[in-house]
């Protein structure tokens, strides 16, 4: 019952720890899900910086170009379409600097953009002039002069935006690098999340499983200590009349199927009721025990057995023993107890403790019981001990 418990406890916690294992998993995916949508908002933010950055410097640009193709120009009108073309690609630059302004800029960010400004601030007029003077067609030095400082303040401006796109892209990168890494992480913890589950399940799976087989392990062994105590006389130690009558049947079963001998001895101690009178029952025990030990000692042969079957009676079955060989048993056993010299003063057979035996001896077929034996060979005890006793019938 407790063992039943015990696993019923661990079957509960092993299911509890993959539920929980489950629910963190779900937490962490959503915790995952949460930051791959933060890192793509951040993302995208950084790449719309990005491209505004980029139509900034485009416009610039643009404007660059438009002063260089105006200064080649013959045409007034063509130079005047020039200058009206750099004019747009400053409401352009305006647009995205707007743009760019509306986002949230980091402190680098919003650092060189107030550089890039500052040097617009200061470029601006001198690039305007330079384009207003070579569309008006004026060459003197004075307008080559400006048109050379215009030049030189777009470079300017070009190489100060150029420094400025490169904080975003840098800015964008890392940003990126940063959104990959907390995407890896939340899943790397969902992996490792996800095996310690297993491994927690096959842990308590393997404990309930090492509980269980040690369960059944001290169920075997209490179960075959109980089999060995039910079938051993407390008191001689050597197996008692259940383990007898078990050995008798299963003995005979396999003589009848292998069409075998099979021979019983049962054994009386001669006057053992007047031993007991005389000597008293401690010492009637103590003698019951040498008889017993004696008996068990001589007959050693693996297939046999020695039982203790009553009182002071006791029995040997010998399997794939004939008649001629039982009673060579029979009086090489009768002689060793009587060799024993154990005292007996009122016994009217001898000094000492001596025993009688009624042997018998079968090949059994289907004609033949059982029962029938066990009784012919109890009356061959019987007779031997009505004729004298110490003596084998």
């Amino acid at each position: 019952m407790q063992q039943s418990r015990t696993t019923f406890f661990f079957l509960v916690l092993s299911i509890a720890s993959i539920m929980l294992c489950m629910v963190a998993s779900i937490y962490i995916g959503y915790q995952h899900l949460t930051q791959t949508q933060e890192a793509w908002t951040r993302d995208a933010a950084y790449r719309e910086k990005v491209n505004a950055a980029f139509l900034m410097r485009e416009s610039v640009r643009e404007r660059s170009f438009r002063l260089t193709i105006a200064s080649t120009l013959d045409d007034y009108f063509d130079r005047d379409v020039e200058l009206e073309a750099f004019r747009n690609e400053a409401g352009r630059f305006l647009k995205a600097r707007e743009v760019l302004q509306k986002l949230n800029l980091t402190t680098e960010e919003a650092r060189a953009l107030e550089t890039l400004e500052n040097n617009i601030r200061l470029a601006r007029p001198i690039i305007e002039k330079a384009m207003i003077e070579v569309v008006e067609e004026d060459w003197s030095m004075e307008t080559r002069k400006k048109l050379f400082n215009g030049v030189i303040a777009q470079i300017d401006v070009l190489n100060s935006l150029n420094a400025f796109v490169k904080v975003f892209e840098k800015a964008s990168k890392r940003e990126a690098v940063k959104a990959q890494k907390e995407i890896n992480k939340a899943q790397n913890n969902m992996i490792l999340l996800s095996a310690a589950a297993v491994v927690i399940a096959l842990l308590i799976s393997w404990f309930v499983l090492l509980s269980e087989n040690r369960f059944k392990r001290r169920v075997d062994e209490d179960t075959e200590k109980l089999h060995d105590i039910s079938n051993t006389d407390a008191l001689t130690d050597i197996p008692n009349r259940r383990a007898f009558d078990e050995f008798l049947q299963s003995s005979w079963d396999q003589a009848l199927k292998s069409s075998t001998d099979l021979s019983l001895i049962l054994i009386d101690i001669d006057y053992f009721k007047l031993y007991n009178d005389k000597y008293g029952h401690a010492k009637g025990d103590e003698t019951l025990i040498t008889v017993a030990q004696t008996l068990s000692k001589e007959v050693n042969r693996t297939s046999d057995l020695v039982a203790r079957y009553g009182g002071e009676e006791f029995a040997c079955i010998l399997p794939n023993t004939n008649r001629e060989g039982a009673y060579a048993v029979a009086e090489h056993l009768k002689e060793t107890i009587e060799y024993l010299k154990i005292e007996h003063g009122p016994s009217m057979v001898s000094d000492y403790i001596t025993i009688s035996i009624g042997l018998g001896s079968i090949t059994p077929c289907e004609n033949h019981n059982l029962s029938t034996f066990f009784k012919t060979v109890d009356d061959k005890l019987y007779k031997a001990k009505r004729s004298g006793r110490n003596r084998i019938n």
